[in-house]
């Protein structure tokens, strides 16, 4: 495979990136309003809130009575 990649044009590699991007996105867990999610955070260690709302990027999570707004990369469902 790594002999066939540098053998590919630029465009070629850019449309590969599209498509691997494509299928990341499609097996990323889908995140849900009053799913019990963990936040990999040293301030939240062992802590488990629950999403209140899900965004593009970051999701509402309410831990301990407050609501923070959590990046997607953070969550640990």
């Amino acid at each position: 495979m790594n002999k066939e990649l540098h053998l590919m044009s630029y465009g070629e590699l850019q449309e590969l990136k599209g498509q691997i991007e494509t299928l990341m996105a499609l097996k990323t867990p889908a995140l849900r309003v009053g799913q019990m999610v963990k936040i990999d955070h040293r301030r939240f260690t062992g802590v488990e809130g629950m999403i209140t709302k899900v965004n593009r990027q970051k999701v509402k999570v309410e831990l301990n009575g407050s609501i923070y707004n959590v990046p997607k990369s953070m969550i640990i469902i």
